[in-house]
């Protein structure tokens, strides 16, 4: 059975480590196993592997409330609007149905 999913993380290059290395290991061990994956972000470089789609998110730049307040409802939108049957957030997310809490659990672990 093959899955639509979506992964969120506010920035995305995969050429970085991470977090964003992270999902995109995630991203390409899915579609590995033929599901169709979607990471969504705000702050985007080009995916090399086709079988990834990045949607970019609008939000504006500063402040950086409005950044978060921004990216948060645009995920929000299109993950309702987009029919996946799992979102998967990491970091700072609402509207998703599995969040992976990336962000800042090094300080306290």
């Amino acid at each position: 059975m093959s899955l639509r999913i979506a992964l969120v993380i506010d920035k995305y290059d995969p050429a970085k480590g991470g977090a964003e290395g992270y999902v995109r290991g995630l991203a390409l061990g899915l579609a590995d196993r033929g599901h169709d994956v979607s990471i969504l972000a705000r702050d985007t470089a080009p995916e090399p592997d086709d079988r990834i789609t990045v949607i970019p998110i609008s939000a504006p730049r500063h402040p950086k409330w409005m950044r978060l307040l921004g990216f948060v409802r645009g995920v929000e939108n299109i993950a309702a609007d987009g029919n996946f049957d799992v979102v998967h957030g990491v970091g700072y997310n609402t509207g998703v149905t599995l969040l992976n809490p990336h962000s800042g659990v090094e300080q306290s672990w």
